[in-house]
Formats: structure tokens, sequence, C-alpha cells
């Protein structure tokens, strides 16, 4: 894992995941392996999402059962088989924040994924008391699967 990243950082992380996110699901597009690794940062500072090989279309409403994606960035729908839908992809992007700005996972990865799932389920995912609370809401909103538009109501002086 790479070292903590800053709240700028993050913020900027983000929208842009966020925006690429919301543009995908738009077209109903689901990702399955939002992960820092399918991150890539273009020529002009932008990032860009990468690795579509478990991307699927999904349609608004649908839901899909197909277990795959990185264990430690899965949501527990995804872990357990389904049925899931595009929130997944935003859990994903949660965690990705958390371990960016963290440097660690919020729960540690498994090799076993009956393991990893029972970990998921019980982790009381508790949000670090360093967290500005603008950054705090923003990760936290993977716990609830919160749409995207909760990016739209932080304040950019609050992260």
């Amino acid at each position: 894992m790479l070292p903590p990243f800053g709240d700028d950082e993050a913020r900027v992380f983000a929208a842009e995941l966020g925006c690429a996110l919301g543009f995908l699901h738009d077209f109903g597009i689901m990702h399955r392996d939002v992960k820092m690794e399918n991150v890539l940062l273009s020529d002009q500072g932008h990032l860009r999402l990468a690795d579509f090989g478990l991307s699927r279309r999904l349609e608004r409403g649908a839901r899909a059962f197909t277990i795959c994606g990185t264990i430690q960035y899965m949501a527990p729908e995804v872990l357990s088989g389904g049925p899931y839908s595009h929130a997944a992809d935003w859990w994903s992007l949660g965690i990705l924040l958390f371990s960016m700005v963290t440097g660690k996972f919020p729960v540690p990865p498994e090799p076993d994924h009956c393991n990893m799932l029972r970990k998921v389920r019980d982790c009381p995912y508790s949000i670090p008391k360093t967290f500005r609370p603008a950054l705090a809401l923003l990760v936290s909103t993977k716990y609830h699967h919160n749409k995207f538009s909760m990016l739209f109501s932080l304040s950019p002086s609050c992260l």
C-alpha cells in the first residue's frame, strides 16, 4: 500500500472517480473492480478508470449475482453472491478513498473469500478521528451505498 494521501488528493480522487462511475452507471455499465490499481493518471493530470475486464451491462434496477472483483474492495453483497447493483461500485470507491487516506484497508485482506465475507460483515468500520468532518462523511457513505449526489453537498473548504 502507498503512503497515505492528503485530503486535497482524496477530494480530487472522489470527484473524478465519482464522475467516471456516474457516467458508466448512466449508460448501464457496472465496473465491478474499482481499486487503486485500476486508476490511471492522464498527461493532463486527470484520473482515468481502467480495466473493464469484469465490467458488465446492468440496467438500473437490475441485479447481478457473480462474485467478482478484488476481495479487499468487494461490497458484502458481492462477496455473498448477490444480489447486488451499481451500489457495489460506490462501496469500492469508499474503500479506495479510505485506504488512500489512511494507508491501510478497513478490513485486512483474507485469501479465503468466506473468511473475508465474515470480516467485512463483522467490521465496525470506524472512521479515524483525524478525518475532517466532510471527509468522514464522504468515506462513510460507502457503508450505506449513498449515491454520488453526496459529493455535491460537500464544501471543498471542509475536506
